[in-house]
């Protein structure tokens, strides 16, 4: 892993949890195949192609939208009831 919690430490040694979320994200090349190898490694599935990855990225970007979306409701809601 180049970056976070787990920086420096081969994929094989990470959760399943942790690496199902890497595959979530929109990660460059060469971690991104990488990352889904191992997944599928784990899942005892063949190697997941670019279209593959490129659902996985839609999905987690529609995620991330929604989160930002709810995020700035809880924000909107929480200065209403801050300024009454």
């Amino acid at each position: 892993m180049p970056f976070g919690r787990f920086k420096g430490q081969p994929l094989h040694t990470l959760s399943d949890n942790y690496v199902a979320w890497l595959a979530m994200l929109n990660l460059r090349e060469p971690l991104a195949s990488a990352v889904w190898a191992e997944l599928a490694k784990r899942e005892g599935a063949p190697a997941v192609g670019e279209a593959g990855r490129e659902a996985a990225q839609v999905v987690g970007r529609g995620f991330r939208l929604y989160a930002e979306r709810r995020r700035r409701e809880r924000q909107q809601r929480h200065r209403r009831h801050a300024a009454a």
